[in-house]
């Protein structure tokens, strides 16, 4: 039951409206759309690699993980120059990951560990354990700080017949469980409210269209947000938090959401990750989108349909964008700066 759920979650990831965050003042320089784009093909030699997660302290310093046929291409590592594949110790399927300098990063995982990387290597830091119920399966993770930072996923029961949601926090020594509701329903996402110190989560249930929005204080769960739909994903603009469905942005501010805006008659499907609010990217129907304060573009066509957009990552003057192209099993980078 916990591979099945497993797999479900990553065929959510990837194709769901799914979804860090360096925030940059707005700028005017950094609105315009002169980029030179590269793309990068994983190379791998075996099986498949689907990096769904990306985070990283700077252009020259990133990280793309996730699920991999062999436990070779499953962690990957960009310098600045290229993409090289890191090979951990143990096997291990990433999910999520974060984290607050080159020597203190954290990823998830759908074995229960949660890991940490020291700039040396990556180890087996807590091994979640929860009575009555099989391995935490992380969806996201975030934090306001090195001592504050909170794991997010579900879990089955050992008889394999239902799963709850499960929330577990770091404080800076150790990983507790925080309780959460005995219900069938999973966190997939974690997003910090830097303002209000808060978080945001977005759950789905299994078998079911629905997915919540919870305002997250550390310890209490707030439901302030439902829709009878698969495309529900939260992002970021800047150090402020937007909600994407249905093709509408809308943005969270003190346990609301108001709309922020449509793109009528626009190739806009959904997700964004931006600058400001006049400088940010979107998921389109041809590839990646660009709204610059004024119109929305689509910047960069993707090769085919069969291009799906796993994650990305905006730096003051550079982009990344994971994309994997299913049926020639392989994942490019597409690589974007700004001239």
């Amino acid at each position: 039951m916990q591979k099945a759920f497993a797999v479900i979650a990553l065929f959510i990831f990837l194709i769901n409206l799914s979804c860090k965050k360096n925030p940059v003042e707005p700028n005017d320089k950094l609105n315009n759309r002169n980029y030179i784009w590269k793309i990068d093909t994983l190379k791998i030699n075996e099986g498949i690699a689907l990096p769904s997660f990306m985070w990283g302290t700077d252009p020259d310093n990133l990280w793309a993980v996730g699920y991999a046929f062999s436990n070779k291409y499953c962690i990957w590592y960009y310098n600045g120059v290229k993409w090289n594949n890191y090979q951990p110790d143990k096997y291990v399927d990433p999910w999520g990951i974060y984290g607050f300098a080159k020597n203190d990063i954290w990823m998830g995982s759908s074995d229960g560990f949660i890991r940490h990387y020291n700039e040396i290597k990556w180890s087996r830091f807590f091994d979640v354990k929860i009575p009555g119920f099989a391995a935490f399966v992380t969806q996201g993770i975030s934090g306001s700080a090195p001592d504050d930072i909170f794991a997010v996923g579900y879990a089955d029961t050992i008889d394999g017949h239902s799963y709850k949601p499960i929330i577990a926090h770091y404080d800076g020594t150790q990983w507790r469980l925080i309780d959460t509701p005995l219900r069938k329903e999973s966190f997939a996402q974690i997003f910090y409210i830097k303002d209000e110190n808060k978080y945001l989560l977005k759950s789905w249930i299994f078998n079911s269209p629905e997915q919540m929005i919870y305002l997250f204080d550390g310890q209490k769960l707030e439901k302030i947000f439902t829709v009878p739909a698969a495309d529900l994903c939260i992002g970021s603009i800047g150090e402020n938090v937007y909600i994407t469905s249905d093709s509408k942005i809308y943005k969270y501010n003190e346990g609301t959401l108001t709309f922020f805006k449509a793109f009528p008659d626009s190739q806009f499907v959904g997700r964004v990750w931006g600058r400001n609010e006049n400088d940010f990217f979107c998921l389109n129907v041809e590839g990646i989108g660009h709204y610059n304060g004024s119109n929305l573009i689509t910047i960069f066509k993707k090769a085919n349909n069969d291009w799906t957009l796993n994650e990305a990552i905006v730096f003051e003057k550079e982009v990344f964008f994971i994309w994997d192209e299913s049926m020639q099993h392989k994942t490019v980078i597409v690589h974007g700066k700004l001239k």
